[in-house]
């Protein structure tokens, strides 16, 4: 392509996922920090330059685009009422607002709403926005390229219209794995089959060659160097090494004293970090208690009775975590967090029905502590 033109470049987020992505670089990644958008944006212009084969510069974003399912303000209020300990949803939601204003991207928020049954809500057309939004830009903007942030392989039939317009379509593709028991995330194979350019993500990031790659680098928020102690007053205390905010990327799922939980308690590590008689421990029986909308975890309350038990997203088997709903019947090991002792539940499997498996005697007095993890 002569370097003459211009590479007219449009970026559509699906905001679920682009989330989980900077989720697990923050939590389950040895980076411990989250996704840049303006670093992605950065490393999505080289992309296209190598395979468009003309000058980065040449290489415009010109239209950037974020769709996400969000809270009506009252059920926000009345979600943050059971989590004093963090900054509210409409905060945390503004917050992001701004970056995302700040980077040039254009957010799109689909109101969702709870059900009669107070189930937590699913978004829904989330997708079909997208959709539709892309083909019509790039039909009327005459984007060269469309750049897919999303994994999910519903978009195939989007990339067939897009190439019928002699749009050439990437798809920034993650495959990422979640530890020992915990499975993983795969971006679709017929998305990857279907689209001009495939960007492994994962390789890119993990790549050794790239470790020191400018672009690697601000793929992720950096954390600012701990300053040297100063002589005086005596004993000084380390400055904090918390990632900066930019302004640029993700907003902190929680605020600081969270995150420290988080760290703390462990829904970062695998699930390998906790006893290993988790594998072949007693099964118990249960139900889904509570899953806050937009976490990555939930509570279990036994049959046996007890305090309500903490689950990360990624130890749950046999499904995914956003397929559970509160009031499922749920099959589970119960165990102790190696750090503080409190009662978990792992290896979470969802029950049908009339399905059998694991033995109404096993007792809530086998664990070890009957205090249940705290909401973060």
């Amino acid at each position: 392509m002569s370097d003459t033109k211009l590479t007219r470049i449009g970026i559509f987020y699906d905001g679920g996922y682009f989330a989980h992505v900077s989720d697990f670089y923050l939590y389950n990644h040895e980076r411990e920090a989250r996704i840049s958008i303006q670093g992605l944006h950065a490393l999505i212009r080289d992309e296209v330059s190598k395979r468009e084969q003309t000058d980065a510069r040449r290489c415009q974003i010109v239209e950037a685009h974020y769709f996400r399912g969000r809270f009506s303000a009252d059920e926000a209020r009345r979600f943050d009422a059971q989590r004093p300990d963090v900054d509210s949803s409409l905060y945390r939601e503004r917050k992001f607002e701004d970056a995302l204003i700040k980077a040039g991207v254009t957010p799109h928020f689909l109101p969702v709403f709870a059900n009669d049954e107070g189930r937590p809500p699913r978004e829904k057309g989330i997708d079909v926005w997208l959709a539709l939004e892309a083909f019509d830009l790039a039909r009327n903007k005459g984007l060269n390229v469309v750049v897919l942030v999303t994994g999910d392989g519903d978009y195939v039939p989007l990339v067939r219209k897009l190439n019928g317009l002699g749009t050439r379509v990437m798809v920034t593709a993650w495959d990422l794995s979640l530890g020992t028991g915990s499975g993983t995330t795969r971006t679709a194979q017929a998305l990857i089959d279907e689209v001009t350019y495939p960007v492994m993500m994962g390789g890119i990031i993990d790549d050794r060659t790239r470790r020191f790659d400018p672009l690697v680098a601000n793929l992720f928020v950096s954390r600012p160097p701990a300053t040297s102690p100063q002589p005086s007053p005596p004993s000084p205390q380390p400055s904090p090494s918390e990632p900066v905010d930019t302004g640029l990327t993700l907003p902190q799922t929680d605020n600081d004293r969270n995150r420290a939980r988080w760290q703390q308690h462990g829904p970062s590590r695998p699930a390998a970090a906790y006893s290993e008689r988790s594998e072949s421990g007693p099964r118990t029986l249960g139900h889904i208690a509570n899953l806050p909308y937009g976490r990555e975890f939930g509570f279990i309350e036994a049959d046996t009775g007890g305090e309500r038990l903490f689950f990360h997203q990624t130890w749950v088997e046999g499904c995914s975590f956003g397929d559970l709903q509160p009031g499922d019947r749920v099959e589970f090991t119960p165990d102790s967090n190696p750090r503080d002792g409190r009662p978990v539940a792992m290896h979470v499997t969802r029950r049908m029905d009339g399905e059998s498996g694991a033995d109404d005697s096993v007792g809530w007095e086998e664990q070890d502590d009957d205090t249940n993890e705290e909401e973060m």
